[in-house]
Protein backbone atom coordinates (compact mmCIF):
# COMPACT_ATOMS: atom_id res chain seq x y z
CA UNK A 1 0.00 0.00 0.00
CA UNK A 2 1.61 3.58 -0.60
CA UNK A 3 0.54 6.58 0.62
CA UNK A 4 0.80 10.39 -0.63
CA UNK A 5 3.65 12.68 0.51
CA UNK A 6 4.55 15.95 0.44
CA UNK A 7 7.85 17.03 1.33
CA UNK A 8 9.60 20.69 1.25
CA UNK A 9 13.23 19.68 0.15
CA UNK A 10 16.17 21.42 0.47
CA UNK A 11 18.40 20.84 -2.56
CA UNK A 12 22.30 21.22 -2.41
CA UNK A 13 23.07 20.84 -5.90
CA UNK A 14 26.88 20.41 -6.85
CA UNK A 15 27.25 23.31 -9.33
CA UNK A 16 25.22 25.75 -7.17
CA UNK A 17 23.70 27.33 -4.13
CA UNK A 18 21.35 25.54 -2.17
CA UNK A 19 17.35 26.39 -2.79
CA UNK A 20 13.70 25.12 -1.45
CA UNK A 21 11.82 22.91 -3.74
CA UNK A 22 8.42 20.79 -2.89
CA UNK A 23 7.55 17.96 -4.20
CA UNK A 24 5.20 14.86 -3.82
CA UNK A 25 5.36 11.44 -4.43
CA UNK A 26 3.54 7.93 -3.71
CA UNK A 27 5.98 5.99 -0.39
CA UNK A 28 5.12 2.64 0.67
CA UNK A 29 3.96 2.85 4.32
CA UNK A 30 7.46 2.21 6.14
CA UNK A 31 9.31 4.88 4.10
CA UNK A 32 6.26 7.39 5.37
CA UNK A 33 7.53 6.96 8.90
CA UNK A 34 11.29 7.46 7.52
CA UNK A 35 10.98 10.35 6.01
CA UNK A 36 10.79 12.97 8.74
CA UNK A 37 12.23 16.64 9.15
CA UNK A 38 15.94 16.25 8.93
CA UNK A 39 16.08 12.75 6.60
CA UNK A 40 18.90 13.55 3.70
CA UNK A 41 17.83 11.40 0.26
CA UNK A 42 19.02 11.91 -3.53
CA UNK A 43 16.51 13.51 -5.85
CA UNK A 44 16.72 13.84 -9.80
CA UNK A 45 16.68 17.58 -10.88
CA UNK A 46 15.48 18.03 -14.29
CA UNK A 47 18.22 19.54 -16.82
CA UNK A 48 15.56 22.48 -18.43
CA UNK A 49 14.14 23.52 -14.95
CA UNK A 50 15.88 23.12 -11.69
CA UNK A 51 12.78 23.61 -9.47
CA UNK A 52 11.63 20.20 -11.21
CA UNK A 53 12.67 17.47 -8.78
CA UNK A 54 11.92 13.55 -8.42
CA UNK A 55 12.84 12.47 -4.94
CA UNK A 56 13.99 9.35 -4.71
CA UNK A 57 13.08 8.31 -1.25
CA UNK A 58 13.99 4.53 -1.32
CA UNK A 59 17.38 6.15 -0.73
CA UNK A 60 16.56 7.88 2.47
CA UNK A 61 16.90 4.78 4.52
CA UNK A 62 20.45 3.83 2.93
CA UNK A 63 21.51 7.43 3.63
CA UNK A 64 20.55 7.35 7.58
CA UNK A 65 22.35 4.48 8.01
CA UNK A 66 25.28 5.28 6.60
CA UNK A 67 25.49 8.68 8.47
CA UNK A 68 24.57 6.49 11.87
CA UNK A 69 28.10 4.20 10.73
CA UNK A 70 29.88 7.45 10.07
CA UNK A 71 29.92 8.80 13.47
CA UNK A 72 31.57 6.08 15.37
CA UNK A 73 32.84 7.43 18.43
CA UNK A 74 36.53 8.03 18.98
CA UNK A 75 37.19 5.90 21.79
CA UNK A 76 35.68 2.72 20.13
CA UNK A 77 37.94 3.83 16.89
CA UNK A 78 40.77 3.68 18.85
CA UNK A 79 39.71 0.67 20.55
CA UNK A 80 39.07 -1.46 17.63
CA UNK A 81 42.51 -0.06 15.77
CA UNK A 82 44.38 -1.35 19.00
CA UNK A 83 42.54 -4.85 19.18
CA UNK A 84 43.53 -5.04 14.92
CA UNK A 85 46.68 -4.14 15.93
CA UNK A 86 47.59 -7.19 18.34
CA UNK A 87 45.78 -9.27 16.08
CA UNK A 88 48.39 -8.44 13.10
CA UNK A 89 51.02 -9.29 15.55
CA UNK A 90 49.88 -12.46 16.68
CA UNK A 91 49.72 -13.60 12.99
CA UNK A 92 52.93 -12.12 12.21
CA UNK A 93 54.56 -13.86 14.91
CA UNK A 94 52.85 -16.76 14.14
CA UNK A 95 50.70 -17.33 16.99
CA UNK A 96 47.74 -17.87 14.81
CA UNK A 97 46.75 -18.44 11.43
CA UNK A 98 45.51 -16.47 8.80
CA UNK A 99 42.20 -17.94 8.81
CA UNK A 100 42.11 -17.46 12.65
CA UNK A 101 43.32 -13.49 11.39
CA UNK A 102 40.51 -13.16 9.06
CA UNK A 103 37.54 -14.55 11.54
CA UNK A 104 38.66 -12.35 14.44
CA UNK A 105 38.98 -9.64 12.48
CA UNK A 106 35.62 -10.03 10.42
CA UNK A 107 33.61 -10.69 14.20
CA UNK A 108 35.64 -6.50 15.69
CA UNK A 109 34.47 -4.62 12.65
CA UNK A 110 31.34 -6.56 13.00
CA UNK A 111 30.80 -4.66 16.43
CA UNK A 112 31.59 -1.26 15.11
Amino acid sequence: MFQPINVKLEVHPNNGAPYIVMDRFNAKREAYYTIQPGVEMQVAIARFDATWVASLPETAVAIQQQRRAEHIHPAVAENTEAQLGRLKHMLDTGLITQQDFDQKKAQILARM
